[in-house]
């Protein structure tokens, strides 16, 4: 509810998005570099337009010496040559879910998700709001920006257990498919059927990530039929898996979990629209490894 005054949801995206690569680490600062400055603001009203004005400045060494530098009410600003780093965060405790689970994920990515599964879990109000700001949309762009060294085991871990949360617990809003949200929906699309995401991620992320789609296809095999058919794996092999955007080793693992999904769908029942897709991406690839 605090959150839902304040914003929703949204507000922990940000967490998302300040995740970059690696940087170089702040030069120490001495002590002796650093100045110390208190702000003292001094207010003159105008009775004529009764807006206050702000002053700020500067209190010098000596009152800082008498012990009386910082007023009741104002925050103390030093001033240096650069940023220091801010201290390491302190393991994030989450009432309710395996504390086990939560300090031994140390991936940045997998804690947001566990974060945001926790805002979710029994919160009608987050779920909407979530829903109807296409939250997941959002994630999935911002995790495409993220370097694909925090894309590890953790995060598919803590994607399958939104998931099972997003299966179980939440009702379906507005949705034509029994059991099926349309947050589940939203979290299928954006994320986990998104192979431009999945595209850069190392070797055994990549076979973790196939593993749990083939669960996914076989548990819900006419929804997915529908939604992430036949011309939908085609494209992602055309987009994501040719020779020359990846490796020919790292392109070819993707590209042969694709074709074994479609596959799939052909063991189960083959579709004349189906076969002009498959029959039209032969006839249109370029690449013969394809």
């Amino acid at each position: 509810d605090i959150l839902a005054c304040v914003g929703g949801v949204q507000l922990i995206f940000p967490l998302l998005e300040s995740i970059g690569p690696a940087t170089e680490p702040a030069v120490p600062i001495s002590q002796s570099q650093l100045k110390p400055v208190f702000l003292r603001s001094h207010y003159t009203s105008d009775s004529s337009v009764g807006v206050h004005e702000g002053k700020v400045e500067e209190i010098g060494e000596d009152v800082i010496a008498s012990g009386n530098a910082s007023p009741a009410g104002f925050d103390v600003v030093q001033e240096s040559g650069s940023i220091q780093s801010l201290p390491d965060e302190p393991d994030m405790q989450i009432a309710g879910k395996d504390e086990t689970l939560v300090e031994k994920t140390e991936n940045r990515v997998a804690r947001f998700i566990i974060l945001l599964e926790e805002m979710l879990r029994d919160c009608p109000t987050n779920q909407e709001s979530l829903l109807s700001t296409n939250g997941f949309a959002v994630i999935g762009a911002l995790l495409i920006n993220i370097p694909p060294d925090e894309l590890n085991m953790q995060l598919v871990k803590s994607l399958q257990s939104l998931c099972l949360l997003l299966s179980h617990d939440v009702n379906p809003i507005n949705s034509t498919d029994e059991a099926y949200s349309p947050l589940l929906h939203d979290i299928y699309q954006h994320i986990l059927f998104n192979f431009e995401l999945w595209s850069k991620v190392d070797h055994e992320v990549r076979i973790a990530h196939i593993q749990y789609l083939s669960v996914i296809i076989k548990d819900n095999l006419q929804l997915c039929r529908r939604l992430y058919g036949v011309q939908f794996m085609l494209d992602a092999v055309r987009l994501y898996c040719s020779s020359n955007i990846e490796q020919p080793d790292t392109a070819c693992v993707l590209r042969r979990a694709i074709f074994g999904f479609v596959k799939f769908y052909m063991r189960h029942g083959i579709q004349l629209t189906e076969v002009k897709s498959i029959l039209s991406f032969i006839a249109v690839t370029p690449d013969l490894d394809q």
